[in-house]
């Protein structure tokens, strides 16, 4: 557990990921029993939060990977520079942001930054889906995709 610790610490002096520290805090809160009123329902800490882990991520990895991803989100978040709205702006490829409107780890207004500042962006959220909604919710997230290619290729190849 003490990957999660360390994650928790970083989130903590200031991760880049707002969702993942509202996430912490509500975990937090959730130790002392004082959940807020209004927040979304956050994971349980310590081996649950490791074994919900495993079960996303290593079956499609290899067992243990969920302890390198939490490797990665720990350098991730204490490494990686914020990108700028000057940044973003330069993006020039097609660029097209799919969030679930529950998604516990990243709040809605960060994909909406993103679209509003990248030329051409586009956002799909899906509603009463998580973090990962192309995995809970494929029949909606595949067609969007597609068409989504469909339209990029159209405006590259007119």
């Amino acid at each position: 557990m003490a990957l999660i610790e360390q994650l928790e610490d970083e989130l903590a002096r200031g991760a880049q990921c707002r969702g993942g520290r509202r996430q912490l805090h509500e975990r937090r809160q959730d130790r002392r029993g004082a959940r807020g009123a209004g927040t979304r329902t956050p994971r349980a800490a310590g081996p649950a939060f490791a074994a919900d882990l495993a079960r996303r991520h290593d079956p499609h990895q290899a067992p243990g990977y969920w302890r390198d991803l939490l490797r990665w989100l720990i350098a991730a978040n204490t490494a990686a520079p914020a990108y700028a709205v000057d940044d973003l702006r330069r993006i020039r490829v097609p660029t097209l942001w799919i969030a679930g409107e529950d998604d516990p780890w990243f709040e809605l207004d960060q994909p909406l930054a993103m679209k509003r500042h990248i030329p051409g962006a586009e956002l799909l959220i899906v509603n009463h889906a998580g973090h990962g909604p192309q995995q809970t919710h494929p029949h909606l997230v595949g067609p969007a995709i597609a068409a989504f290619l469909t339209r990029s290729d159209a405006r590259q190849h007119p």
